[in-house]
Formats: structure tokens, sequence, C-alpha cells
């Protein structure tokens, strides 16, 4: 029937969360972004960043079409740190929020690599390698080749391989 709650989950630890924006990437992923104060609950392993620093930290997280989250990672530097808003175009995520930290924050060769005072906004561009959630890359000791594991069913894979390369092999195993 039309309006019928498909699935709903809440997402958040032992503090407070806030959720201020989210979007579907082109694999009809939800990105959520917002903030939280809360020490665990929110991040998964392999992300920007897996440890909340002190104070409220910003958060970014996937979810897929059926309402299991992907991955999950605070973006924060300990001081007042929140995601307004976020942008997918392409494999790249771009956030946008306010900080109060000072540090570790902007990277240099940027707009401004030093934090201004009081309360700075910032732009964030993190690469798309995040879109594949908690599957693990790992590169085999020749450097050759790679393994992805586990096989993220129900889900597209996306593998680019360098122009360089004269010979090109993909095996799927499941």
């Amino acid at each position: 029937k039309a309006g019928q709650r498909q699935w709903a989950t809440y997402y958040g630890g032992t503090g407070e969360e806030y959720i201020f924006d989210a979007e579907f990437n082109n694999n009809g992923y939800l990105v959520i972004a917002g903030s939280s104060t809360s020490p665990s609950g929110i991040s998964t392993s392999n992300v920007w960043q897996v440890s909340k620093s002190s104070g409220e930290d910003g958060i970014i997280a996937m979810f897929s079409s059926s309402g299991n989250r992907e991955w999950g990672s605070y973006i924060g530097s300990g001081g007042l740190d929140r995601i307004h808003s976020l942008t997918l175009r392409g494999d790249n995520f771009y956030i946008v929020g306010s900080t109060t930290s000072n540090t570790s924050f902007a990277t240099s060769g940027t707009h401004q690599s030093t934090y201004g005072g009081s309360q700075d906004g910032f732009v964030v561009m993190l690469e798309g390698a995040l879109t594949l959630g908690e599957t693990k890359i790992d590169r085999v000791s020749n450097g050759d080749c790679f393994q992805l594991y586990p096989n993220p069913s129900n889900a597209l894979v996306q593998i680019k391989i360098p122009a360089a390369n004269a010979e090109t092999a993909i095996e799927i195993f499941d």
C-alpha cells in the first residue's frame, strides 16, 4: 500500500545525535549527516575517523536500502563540530558545516588552512572509497591484484583498473 513504512531504525549511542541532511548515492544507498556527542555506536572500522574527539563531532553514515548501516564515521577535532549539509557527486562526498576546533581539520594548500577563531565554517571532500562500506579491500603481497571480501551481495562494486596495465583478469568467487 502507498505510504506504508518499509523500515525504520534508530542511529545513535549514549549521547545526543542530530541528523541535518540525507541524500541517496548513485547505488541507492542513503547517506546521512549530522552531529553526535556519543562516544560509541556511531563509527565503524576502516573509515576516516573511527573515534570521537571531545565535544560534539560531525557524523556521516551510509545505510542500505533495507535500513542496515554500511559504515559510519565521526568528523571532528576537539571542539563543537557539526555537519549541516552534504552533497554527493560521482564517487565523492562534499560536506559543509561549522566548527570551533582549531587543530587537525583543514589541509594545507586550501583556501584557509588555519583556524580563524570563535567559530569557522568548513568544507570537506571525502573520496568515494567509503561507498564500499565495511567491505574490506586487501592487496595481495605481490601488489599485482587485490581481494575484495566479504562479497558485497545485493550491491554494486566499481572496480577501477589503471590504464597502464597491459593485461587485466578479474575472477569472481562466491
